[in-house]
C-alpha cells in the first residue's frame, strides 16, 4: 500500500490527527491499566477461591504472557480487518474478558478471563503506535508519541491506586470492570475516526505453527522461572519445561525464517538501527516492569502501606511522567534522540540505586521523589526510542515493526518480573539464613530484644499467656523480626539488580548513530542530503 512521503493520513480519509491520537490513547489507557490494576486484588482472589500464591500469580503472569504473544498478531488482523475493524475487535474482546472474570465461579475461569484481556491488550498496543506514527509528519511524531506515552506508561503507574480504591469501595471484582466504560467509549470513537480496511491490501493466511511455538516457548519458560525455587532448579519438571521452551524457541525462529507470511518478520532485524532499538527495548521492558512490580510490593510488605497508599505514592511520578512524555517527545523532534534515551536510562538506574538504600523508616515523600526521577527517565526514553526504531523501517513493515518492538519490550518485562520474583525469594532465604546464624546470646541486640519480649509477655502485655508459652512466643517474635529484616535486604538486592539492568542499556545506545532527522531529501537544519532511505540510521 502506497504511503505519503510525510507519513500523514492520505485523503479522502483524513480526520483530525489529534482526535485519532486521543481515540487510540484512550484504548491504550483502558487496556494497559489492567496490567497492574489486578495486583492489589490478588489477596482477595486467593481468599475467595481458597488458592495459594503459586496459582493466583497467574492472574498477572497469564495476562502478561497473553499480551506478549498477541502483539505479533496485530499485523495479520490489520490486513484482514483494517485499523478500524481490528481496534473494535480488540475493545470487544477486552470487554468480554472483563465480564467473564466478574461472573467466574472458579479461579481457572478468572485466569482465563485475564488471558482474554491480555490478548486484547496485546493487539491494541502496536496498532496504537503505528496509527499515531502514520498520522503525523516526521517532525511531529515525537510529540505525538509523547501523548501516547501518557497512556502506555502512565497507566501502569496509576493502576495500583485505582485498584486499591476500587477494592476498598467494593471488592476485587471491581478491578476487572474499571476499564470497561473507557473501552466502550474508545470503540465508539474508533468506528468514526480510524481508517477502514484498504481493499488493495492482500489478505494473508495466519501463521498458526509460529503462534503455537511462540505460546509454548513463552508459557513454558515463564512457568519454569516462577516454579524453579519451589520445585528445584534441577528437578525433572523444571528441566523438562526449559527443554520444551528451548526447542520451541529454536523451532519458532526456524519456522519464521522459512514461512512466507511469518508472525515475526525476521527481516526486521537485518536493519541495524532497528535491531539495536529492539535490544534497548528489551532492557527497558525488564527495568520498567520489574520496577512497577517491586516498588509497591516493597512499601506494602516492608513499610506496611495499604494498597491505596502504595498506589497514591506513585501518582506524583505518574503525572511527571505524563508531562515529561510530551516535553521530551517534542525535544526529540528538535534535537538528538540518542542523548535523551541515554539520559533516561541513567535516571532509571540512579533512582533504583537510591531505592536500594530504603528501609522501614524511609519517608513517603522521599520514596515518591525517587519514583519521580525514575518515571521522568522513562518519559525521556519511551517516545524517542519508539520513533527511532520505526523511522528506520520502510512503510510496508511499520505494523510488523511496531508489533515487534512492543513484543520484545513486553517479553523483557514478563521475563524480568519472573526473574525478580525468583531473586526476591532466593535472597530472602539467603539473608534469613545469614541473620539467623548471628542470633545468639553473644549478640547484644538480639539478647536485649528477646529479654524485652519476655518481660512484656510476663507482665501481662498479652493477657492469657501461660508461663510455658512466654519463651516460644518471644522466639517467634524474634524470628519474625529476622525474616522482616531479611526481606528488606532482599528488596535492596533487587533494586540494585534493576539498576544494573538499566545500566546495561547504555552500551547499545552508544551504537545508535546521531544526526538530524531526514525528510523529503532535506536535513532538518536545511542542509541538502541524499534521499532518505528506509534503512536510514536511527539517532
Amino acid at each position: 500500500m502506497a504511503e505519503p512521503a510525510n507519513g500523514a493520513i492520505p485523503a479522502p480519509f483524513a480526520p483530525n490527527r489529534w482526535l485519532v491520537t486521543i481515540t487510540v490513547t484512550i484504548g491504550a489507557i483502558s487496556t494497559i491499566l489492567a496490567t497492574t490494576i489486578v495486583n492489589v486484588a490478588i489477596p482477595g482472589v486467593m481468599g475467595a477461591f481458597g488458592v495459594g500464591q503459586d496459582t493466583a500469580q497467574w492472574l498477572a503472569s497469564g495476562f502478561l504472557a497473553a499480551t506478549t504473544t498477541a502483539m505479533l498478531m496485530a499485523d495479520w488482523f490489520v490486513r484482514q480487518l483494517g485499523r478500524r475493524g481490528t481496534y473494535q475487535l480488540a475493545m470487544t474482546i477486552f470487554v468480554i474478558g472483563s465480564f467473564m472474570g466478574v461472573s467466574a465461579d472458579s479461579i481457572e475461569m478468572v485466569i482465563a478471563a485475564r488471558i482474554v484481556q491480555g490478548t486484547a491488550t496485546g493487539m491494541i498496543q502496536p496498532l496504537t503506535m503505528v496509527t499515531i506514527f502514520e498520522a503525523f509528519p516526521a517532525n511531529e511524531r515525537g510529540k505525538a508519541m509523547g501523548v501516547f506515552g501518557i497512556g502506555s506508561i502512565m497507566a501502569p503507574s496509576l493502576g495500583p491506586y485505582f485498584g486499591g480504591v476500587a477494592i476498598d469501595a467494593f471488592d476485587w471484582h471491581a478491578v476487572l470492570l474499571f476499564p470497561v466504560p473507557f473501552c466502550i467509549l474508545a470503540g465508539i470513537m474508533g468506528s468514526f475516526l480510524l481508517k477502514p480496511r484498504d481493499p488493495n491490501v492482500a489478505r494473508t493466511p495466519f501463521d498458526w505453527i509460529g503462534f503455537i511455538l511462540l505460546v509454548t516457548f513463552t508459557f513454558s519458560f515463564m512457568t519454569a522461572l516462577s516454579h524453579g525455587i519451589r520445585e528445584g532448579w534441577q528437578s525433572d519438571f523444571i528441566l523438562s519445561l526449559f527443554a520444551i521452551a528451548g526447542v520451541a524457541f529454536v523451532g519458532f525462529l526456524a519456522w519464521e525464517y522459512v514461512y512466507p507470511n511469518p508472525l515475526l518478520n525476521l527481516r526486521l532485524f537485518t536493519i541495524p538501527a532497528y535491531a539495536i532499538v529492539t535490544i534497548i527495548a528489551a532492557v527497558m521492558g525488564a527495568s520498567l516492569f520489574t520496577s512497577f512490580y517491586t516498588t509497591p510490593l516493597f512499601v506494602q510488605l516492608v513499610q506496611g502501606y495499604t494498597p491505596t497508599l502504595a498506589g497514591a505514592m506513585q501518582i506524583p511520578a505518574g503525572l511527571c511522567m505524563a508531562l515529561g512524555s510530551v516535553v521530551f517527545g517534542r525535544l526529540g523532534d528538535l534535537g538528538y534522540r540518542r542523548a535523551l534515551v541515554f539520559i533516561g536510562f541513567v535516571m532509571v538506574a540512579y533512582a533504583n540505586f537510591l531505592n536500594a538504600g530504603a528501609d522501614t523508616n524511609t519517608p513517603f515523600w522521599t520514596f515518591a521523589m525517587w519514583l519521580i526521577v525514575a518515571r521522568v527517565g522513562v518519559a525521556c526514553i519511551f517516545p524517542n526510542l519508539n520513533v527511532t526504531g520505526l523511522r528506520a523501517l520502510p512503510p510496508d513493515m511499520l505494523v510488523q515493526g511496531s508489533g515487534a518492538i512492543n513484543f520484545i519490550r513486553q517479553l523483557g518485562g514478563a521475563f524480568g518480573v519472573n526473574v525478580i520474583a525468583v531473586v526476591l525469594e532466593d535472597r530472602t532465604m539467603f539473608h534469613s539464613a545469614a541473620l539467623t546464624a548471628t542470633q545468639t546470646e553473644s549478640n547484644a541486640a538480639t539478647f536485649d530484644l528477646f529479654e524485652r519480649m519476655r518481660i512484656l509477655l510476663s507482665q501481662g502485655g498479652l493477657t492469657g499467656v501461660p508461663d510455658g508459652a512466654i519463651d516460644p512466643l518471644a522466639l517467634q517474635f524474634l524470628g519474625q523480626a529476622v525474616y522482616a529484616q531479611a526481606q528488606m535486604f532482599a528488596f535492596r538486592d533487587s533494586f540494585l539488580l534493576i539498576a544494573a539492568v538499566a545500566t546495561l542499556a547504555l552500551v547499545p545506545i552508544c551504537f545508535l548513530k546521531g544526526g538530524r532527522e531526514v525528510e523529503g531529501g532535506h536535513a532538518r537544519g536545511g542542509q541538502r542530503r541524499g534521499p532518505a532511505r528506509a534503512e536510514a540510521p536511527a539517532e
